[in-house]
């Protein structure tokens, strides 16, 4: 079977009505689905959870959902749907300001305040990454295997890496 990039975008963009629906409704229509297998000719098609950032819901479970009705069989899965999967702790992002002027260099630099909270979190994150079991990530890597798609990478964002 091969299967063109247009194709594979038309695909793609099939599995929006699906994210509409709802999670719920996602989660057991991935137990009727049949296995994926974007393994063409020998070569492993996979995709990166950042390209369903768009979507309306963005837990690890939506994400499996999105890749199943891509017909995927491989995904590099972000830390984001990872570590709340697993009960990270959450950011919490302060209202957004003016916008700053336009061309090179017109964000503003943080307040004394932001580069406070985003260093609280960044301590608060590694505590919740070093008190964690295996368990929980075991979980999740078992819940995607058994709708047939292998998590074969993952991409943490840096809070300072922890």
């Amino acid at each position: 079977m091969s299967v063109t990039r247009r194709e594979f975008g038309k695909l793609a963009i099939a599995a929006v009505p699906a994210a509409l629906i709802g999670d719920r409704v996602l989660a057991s229509a991935a137990a009727q689905q049949p296995r994926p297998n974007s393994l063409i000719n020998g070569v492993q098609i996979g995709v990166i959870s950042y390209s369903y950032r768009a979507m309306p819901a963005q837990g690890a479970d939506a994400v499996l959902r999105y890749v199943l009705e891509s017909g995927i069989s491989a995904v590099e899965l972000m830390g984001g749907p990872i570590e709340a999967y697993a009960g990270a702790p959450a950011m919490t992002r302060p209202p957004g300001g003016p916008g700053g002027p336009g061309g090179p260099g017109g964000r503003r630099p943080p307040t004394p305040e932001e580069v406070a909270a985003r260093e609280k979190y960044a301590a608060e994150l590694k505590a919740w990454r070093l008190s964690q079991s295996m368990d929980t990530f075991k979980a999740l890597r078992k819940m995607y295997n058994d709708a047939g798609v292998t998590i074969y990478a993952t991409k943490l964002l840096a809070t300072s890496m922890s």
